[in-house]
């Protein structure tokens, strides 16, 4: 017999069935609840309908089990194959090493023989006999092993290596055998790239000591290369320049593993912030000059979304969250425009003197912006739109390749010449605090 739900003129499919009269009755979803209400719980004796699967629904669970098993099956296979692939880089690299610095002990053993054959030396020279020979002497080992870049692997042996940067203090052995190589993303850390290579370079803004961080990247990376520190202290990377204009982008992880995501407009030197799940880009130049693009990656989506175009193009964008919207002003105009992501609308905030970069940073519930080699503008107390002078002497910055860093109540820096600088918030002036020299 065809089970029919109880209701009259129902054509629904019956899920339930109740035996609360003696010939047992069927009901849909629909009219499920009208029933149970008719009368007490306990006068219902509930039970759910079970029919067979039929067979197209076997046929696609089978299938779609059949995919995950053969999908399970090649990420075994990739990832016996990765590692095989990463041990014999180890041991190839082991050998390498070892190979290195048998030549820089043999080295080491002729500059001993020859400081007990020397009989003579003038009183002058005696004053810096040690640190010239050892420059000397050592030009060639330190040729031996500038091409030399040691695999990321995560030990540390820097302390083993710190009474032979004590004894030769000569930086370049400490850093190729360095094997320190965890991002610290702590308050004190400032990351960005060297330019042209697959180093990311840290520098503690309180110690000023750098490391060298090697990294697993299919090229090399541009200085101007965006970057945006993400809340959970990770790095998003955007947009390259190599031999061509590039829209990669990826994501560097605490531990230093690169997250590759999907490419934006190929460009560089955009100005990026985070907001609200999304990293927003603003501006950049590509092979026909500055550009006016703005688009958003949304983290959920995993995917890039357009924006509205910027009003003016722009490059060496500086970007900041205030009051729920975004202000945005770069180099090659001379205002400065607000964004607001609900409304999807730009906003003429400002007209500076320069059309130079500008870096934008926030601090006592104001907005400040420094001109390069000009002045430092402030805004009145949540109002962007009223602006004055605080400072007229500023040093020449150049263009910047480091986000905004945040720390003791000052916002550090750095520009294209590896030069550190600090904003300081409590009396309004830039200071360069170090030549990164041995970047």
């Amino acid at each position: 017999m065809h089970k029919r739900c109880f209701k009259e003129d129902c054509q629904n499919k019956p899920i339930m069935t109740c035996s609360c009269v003696p010939n047992r009755f069927y009901m849909c979803s629909e009219h499920y609840t009208e029933h149970i209400e008719s009368g007490n719980l306990s006068d219902h004796n509930i039970g759910e309908i079970y029919t067979a699967p039929n067979f197209q629904t076997k046929q696609i669970a089978i299938e779609k089990l059949s995919n995950i098993k053969e999908e399970a099956a090649k990420t075994i296979a990739e990832i016996l194959k990765k590692s095989s692939e990463l041990i014999q880089n180890i041991e190839n690299c082991v050998e390498k090493s070892c190979e290195i610095l048998l030549k820089l002990g043999k080295r080491c053993t002729e500059i001993i023989e020859e400081i007990n054959s020397t009989k003579e030396i003038s009183n002058f020279s005696q004053l810096n006999y040690v640190e010239n020979l050892l420059n000397l002497k050592l030009e060639d080992a330190e040729n031996i092993l500038s091409d030399w870049k040691f695999p990321t692997l995560n030990f540390n042996m820097t302390k083993s290596l710190d009474s032979v940067k004590d004894l030769f203090n000569i930086n370049f052995l400490s850093s190729l055998l360095s094997f320190d190589q965890n991002v610290e993303s702590g308050e004190n850390e400032l990351l960005f790239f060297k330019c042209f290579s697959k180093e990311l370079i840290s520098v503690n803004v309180s110690s000023l000591k750098t490391r060298s961080l090697y990294l697993q990247l299919n090229e090399k990376i541009n200085s101007s290369t965006c970057l945006c520190l993400l809340p959970d202290k990770s790095l998003f990377c955007y947009g390259n320049l190599t031999n061509e204009y590039s829209g990669a982008t990826f994501i560097i992880e605490t531990s230093l593993r690169v997250a590759q995501l999907p490419s934006g407009t190929p460009c560089t030197g955009s100005g990026a912030v985070y907001m609200k799940g999304c990293v927003y880009t603003f501006g950049g130049k590509n092979n026909e000059g500055t550009m006016k693009r703005a688009e958003k990656f949304n983290f959920i989506q995993n995917s890039w979304e357009s924006l509205p175009s910027l009003p003016q193009s722009a490059d060496f964008c500086s970007c900041v969250v205030f009051n729920e919207q975004i202000l945005i002003s770069g180099r090659g105009n001379n205002k400065i425009f607000s964004y607001n992501p609900v409304t999807n609308k730009y906003t003429k905030i400002y007209t500076f003197s320069s059309e130079e970069q500008k870096l934008l940073c926030l601090g006592n519930e104001r907005v400040y912006a420094i001109l390069s080699g000009n002045v430092i503008y402030e805004s009145k107390t949540n109002d962007i739109t009223k602006w004055h002078v605080v400072c007229e002497e500023v040093l020449n910055l150049g263009y910047l390749i480091s986000y905004q860093h945040y720390h003791s109540n000052s916002v550090f820096f750095i520009n294209h010449d590896y030069k550190l600088f600090r904003f300081d918030l409590q009396c309004k002036e830039v200071f360069m605090v170090d030549e990164l020299s041995n970047v």
